[in-house]
């Protein structure tokens, strides 16, 4: 076992999923990267190799290192602020940081709680105030509604995060067209690259299918044979094709077939 937590679960579930679609018997055959740097899977798509590939790409720059520095520090400033003022309903607005590393957040969790508490005990319902608290480097806006409720915690993302995205499906594209490259020459195998995106919040199929798009414009074409975009936030993880042969989102005529085929896979009940 040498795939990664997010190859062991995605690259099954695309294999069934394939195998489910097509009606017809699609396996892993080996994991050539763990013995000779290959590609991540040969599989059997009912008598056809398939070189296949699998990578994931985040919605702006650094995403999964900066949530895991920060989400701690503002989950807790979260609770505390609901424990301090059960019933209160506000917004407390984060704009976008420079903090990157997660001992800098740490550092920041005494002041930013105390700032926000004491702003929160001074302004009423329906106000809201824009402030650069003591010893934190970005704005705060506490915004308090109306009525009950309680607190939540927003973080602003890169406002060029779309820019971010595409730059790094450029760079998925080129690396994983690398990584293929020898199996496209052999002429015994097609090629398939899956492209995930474990984010609820800022990601769906569409986005990550026009991102694709223009990143496919950047690097001229993508030679490998067919590209699937992954939800890996839904379980099972879902798919989409979003390049065919000469094929390319939006032009690729089953995209919205497969988000229904697998609605129905997953719920009977689905029209």
């Amino acid at each position: 076992m040498c795939w990664k937590p997010t190859e062991e679960r995605t690259i099954p579930a695309f294999c069934s999923t394939l195998a489910a679609i097509e009606e017809r018997p699609v396996t892993i055959v080996s994991k050539p990267d763990c013995r000779s740097g290959g590609c991540d899977a040969i599989i059997d798509r009912s008598g056809v190799r398939v070189a296949l590939e699998h990578t994931t790409v985040d919605s702006f720059e650094e995403q999964r290192h900066w949530e895991e520095a920060c989400g701690p520090v503002l989950q807790k400033l979260e609770e505390n602020i609901r424990r301090a003022h059960p019933g209160v309903a506000v917004d407390v607005v984060l704009e976008p940081a420079v903090v990157k590393r997660r001992r800098d957040w740490k550092r920041l969790a005494a002041p930013l709680t105390q700032g926000c508490l004491a702003m929160l005990g001074r302004i009423g319902a329906g106000e809201r105030q824009t402030v650069r608290l003591p010893g934190v480097p970005f704005t705060v806006t506490l915004d308090r509604r109306l009525g009950t409720g309680t607190a939540f915690v927003i973080h602003w993302t890169p406002s060029d995060r779309d820019g971010q995205l595409v730059d790094a499906m450029v760079r998925a594209i080129q690396q994983k067209t690398k990584q293929l490259a020898p199996y496209m020459a052999d002429g015994h195998h097609q090629t398939v690259l899956v492209i995930e995106s474990g984010d609820e919040g800022l990601m769906d199929r569409c986005r990550l299918a026009a991102a694709f798009e223009k990143a496919a414009g950047i690097v001229g074409g993508v030679l490998v044979d067919e590209v699937y975009a992954c939800e890996g936030f839904r379980e099972p993880p879902w798919f989409y094709p979003i390049k065919r042969g000469d094929l390319t989102y939006p032009n690729v005529p089953d995209f919205d077939d497969w988000f229904h085929i697998q609605a129905r896979l997953h719920n009977p009940q689905h029209p």
